[in-house]
């Protein structure tokens, strides 16, 4: 069983279209700066590029960029990168394809989401993550194929950046393997949570290529940026589906900072031995202290169980958003210790019960009259008065 913070794991080593990430807050209190969150991702524009590279040199731009990310990354790659150029509608439907195995899971996550409140009733959420991904993407890293897919046949300067982007998840890959089939057996966050190592990493060599471009690159990078923005229709994309995917990018680049802080070592320890809850994502001083979550016990169904896992700390704080304002949302998330949740079919309807354990007693009062606030918003949901926190609703 997979937590509902998996629905988008699959799309590690993807870079988002700035007007995915820019426009969704996250986490209030990340440190990463704006511009490095903002350009996390890239998408092809309409616009006329200034400076372009056509397609048979993209093999010497690839060369230069592997120095480039060996140089600052400090590791070494051990084979060539393969680089497939796709045209629009083919790339697209590349991107799509990748996505898809994970469709059965998707639909049981959208279930999940519609009883916490966070997925309205009716959306298609498979049409609505294919319509976003294959919008919203312009190069990725396929871990299974080891090959580097870019969209077009012109590398304008938003293209190159993208490329320095994946290539250096070629390398994380060939040096620590960023394709885990053993994380889809376990019911804890570690999905998420690895991606945000892997893209805060990527992020950082990005950034520090994109440094090296002249004033007028960068500027037409800028306007790239804006154009690609249009290409997404923001009004049908559910605003859970947005903020699962960013996470990585916006909460990523403040845990590779603090890790580096111990030296290189620290972080290419991190890519071996991950977090495992997005608690340790949002606060890095919590991993690195070796705090993981409290135990709890599994809570009883009502009815043949179909789902069990981890809520975690970033969906407690996308729900408790939803009737606080963000920042004492945050707050309140803020003292999560631990959790389970189990879910179940109630006819036509799909409950979800989830027990909390908090820090301290202060923070399990606070959760308990959030959680109160927005049960009484819900058509079925109850919050327990007695024991540990327990919420349980349907929809």
């Amino acid at each position: 069983m997979r937590p509902v913070t998996r629905v988008l794991a699959a799309c590690i080593g993807l870079l988002l279209v700035v007007g995915v990430v820019g426009a969704v807050t996250v986490d209030d209190d990340a440190s990463a700066p704006a511009r490095t969150v903002a350009t996390s991702a890239a998408s092809t524009t309409t616009a006329a590029p200034t400076n372009t590279t056509s397609a048979p040199d993209i093999g010497a731009l690839v060369h230069e960029l592997q120095g480039f990310v060996e140089d600052h990354r400090g590791l070494k790659f051990s084979q060539p990168i393969k680089v497939a150029l796709l045209a629009d509608a083919a790339f697209s439907a590349r991107v799509v394809e990748l996505s898809k195995q994970d469709d059965a899971e998707l639909l049981r996550t959208g279930a999940e989401l519609r009883a916490l409140g966070l997925l309205k009733p009716g959306v298609d959420l498979i049409k609505a993550r294919n319509e976003l991904l294959g919008a919203a993407i312009v190069g990725f890293y396929d871990p299974k194929t080891t090959e580097l897919v870019v969209r077009g046949s012109k590398v304008t300067p938003l293209v190159r950046t993208t490329l320095a982007h994946e290539i250096t998840h070629a390398l994380q890959d060939q040096t620590f393997h960023i394709e885990h089939p053993e994380f889809k057996d376990r019911d804890d966050e570690v999905d998420i949570a690895f991606s945000a190592i892997a893209e805060g990493d990527a992020l950082r060599v990005e950034e520090a290529y994109r440094n090296t471009m002249t004033r007028s690159e960068q500027r037409q990078e800028a306007a790239e940026e804006r154009v690609a923005a249009q290409r997404i229709n923001s009004k049908d994309i559910p605003p859970i589906l947005s903020q699962l995917l960013v996470f990585p990018y916006a909460d990523g680049p403040p845990l590779v900072s603090a890790l580096l802080r111990s030296g290189q070592g620290r972080l290419d320890d991190a890519f071996r031995r991950p977090p495992t809850t997005t608690e340790q994502v949002m606060h890095p001083e919590r991993f690195i202290a070796g705090e993981g979550p409290k135990p709890v016990p599994d809570p009883t169904a009502d009815a043949a169980q179909i789902d069990k896992g981890v809520m975690g700390e970033l969906v407690l704080k996308l729900l408790l958003g939803t009737v606080l304002p963000n920042d004492q949302a945050g707050r309140d998330a803020a003292g999560w210790g631990g959790d389970r949740y189990v879910a179940w079919s109630d006819g036509d309807r799909t409950c979800v019960r989830v027990a909390f354990v908090m820090d301290t007693p202060n923070d399990e009062q606070e959760l308990r009259t959030g959680l109160t606030i927005w049960a009484t918003k819900q058509k079925a949901a109850t919050v327990s008065r007695s024991g540990p926190t327990t919420l349980t609703t349907c929809a």
